[in-house]
């Protein structure tokens, strides 16, 4: 039967909960912490708990693994994207929320041992946390909670950070073998709470990808912009309106996009947080005014790093407005020429590259570019874009060169009278370190 990963939601909530407590039932520090068992009480406060975060929590990602035959969420993962803190930040002294009915001196006795260990192991650097990781126990083996560690792991490797997270023994195998090493043992003493078996927790982490920093900012030759990974879904509404607003005066780009509006905006949003968390190709990086907070710019690459690997499938569904003939006309054709040009071979796609009109001519866009051309040139691979007419002298200037185009009448798609328009197909060469 199909699997199928995707964000857990506010709906998803009490499911996972109760999923959670099924799969944790054999566990002897969950008959601790909840004496009576799996009750209402219990999966209400929980999913509350969950709801909650989903909106307040800039930091948490809920995923799941759905069984499509069913409807059944077989497997869920709670990941934390962590950027750099300051000690007060991460080193604050929390109470965990336990339910009513709930042992709560031995809950927060646990937990509080279990923070303490993973703050000294990783301070205030940034990092991805993998808090939770559940299958549903007549569901196991069918290789769901892969699916959900890859993508953690995946994230933490766009953002250039190492992964941590605690596993019981039972987890330990899956973890160590996707590359996660342990650094000590906890043994939680249950014993004064009646219960003398205890419970081993391994603390394990997956360091940097090779050749990237845990460090995630970087000043932009423009004063006060900051270059960023975007990880928080909040930021995929302000990206979306950035996006129609920058491609506003391009003919086959607003018939594409569809009209510069909140119901656009909204789609696109969702379409582009879709790809952020199913996509393991996908860097989604931003520029931000310091000033201001606002994200004033941003780029989406795709690093096509295995020539194997099965391609993305094309988009199904377009925005309102949009031209539906000419979106998939477009998305083929372009993707016909790309997949012809770079067959058998690892390459990075710079996809998207928007600036706010009003930042214009600050190189905002370069450092973006640069962002990902870096890591390019590391690995020695070639990069790909369709370049709209606007932004044909930038790329040039990087040292991308056309070798094709794409073009399009736009009149019958409900363009002006012998319109036509396109983008250029360009390659960039790797830039070679000179040594010495």
């Amino acid at each position: 039967m199909p699997l199928e990963l995707s964000p857990g939601t506010e709906s998803d909530c009490e499911a996972m909960i109760r999923l959670q407590f099924e799969a944790y039932d054999q566990d002897p520090v969950q008959h601790v912490l909840f004496p009576k068992g799996t009750t209402q009480i219990a999966v209400s406060h929980f999913a509350e708990q969950y709801r909650t975060s989903m909106i307040e929590d800039p930091y948490r990602r809920f995923v799941k693994v759905t069984d499509i035959e069913t409807g059944q969420i077989i497997s869920f993962a709670q990941w934390f994207l962590y950027p750099e803190r300051s000690e007060e930040e991460w080193n604050q002294s929390k109470v965990f929320p336990f339910p009513s009915d709930a042992n709560v001196e031995a809950g927060n006795a646990i937990i509080a041992g279990i923070i303490r260990a993973r703050n000294e192991i990783m301070k205030g650097q940034a990092y991805a946390y993998l808090a939770t990781l559940v299958t549903h126990p007549s569901h196991r083996g069918r290789g769901a909670a892969s699916q959900l560690l890859q993508w953690g792991i995946s994230q933490a490797n766009t953002l250039h950070i190492p992964a941590y997270l605690e596993a019981s023994p039972s987890g330990f195998p899956l973890y160590k073998k996707h590359g996660f090493v342990q650094l000590n043992s906890l043994n939680i003493d249950l014993s004064p709470w009646g219960n003398p078996i205890g419970r081993q927790t391994i603390c394990m982490l997956k360091p940097a990808a090779a050749g990237s920093t845990t460090t995630t900012n970087s000043s932009s030759s423009s004063a006060n912009i900051t270059i960023l990974p975007v990880t928080s879904e909040a930021d995929f509404l302000p990206l979306a309106e950035i996006e129609s607003l920058a491609f506003d005066n391009s003919p086959l780009l607003t018939l594409i996009l569809g009209p510069n509006t909140q119901t656009t905006h909204s789609f696109r949003a969702n379409q582009h947080f879709k790809s952020f968390t199913t996509n393991p190709s996908a860097r989604y990086v931003k520029a931000v005014d310091t000033t201001t907070g606002a994200i004033v710019a941003w780029a989406k690459w795709l690093f096509f790093e295995d020539p194997d690997e099965p391609p993305q499938p094309e988009p199904q569904e377009w925005a309102d407005g949009a031209n539906v003939d000419l979106c998939k006309l477009f998305s083929v054709s372009k993707r016909q020429k790309r997949e012809t040009a770079m067959k058998g071979k690892p390459y990075f796609l710079m996809d998207i590259l928007v600036t706010r009109p009003t930042y214009g001519g600050r190189g905002i866009g370069s450092e973006l570019l640069r962002w990902g051309l870096k890591q390019a040139d590391e690995k020695g691979f070639e990069c790909w874009i369709d370049a709209s007419a606007m932004g044909l002298g930038l790329y040039k200037k990087f040292g991308w060169v056309e070798v094709d185009r794409v073009e399009f009448g736009l009149e019958k798609y409900g363009g002006k009278e012998g319109e036509v328009d396109g983008v250029g197909c360009m390659i960039r060469q790797p830039v070679k370190k000179v040594e010495g």
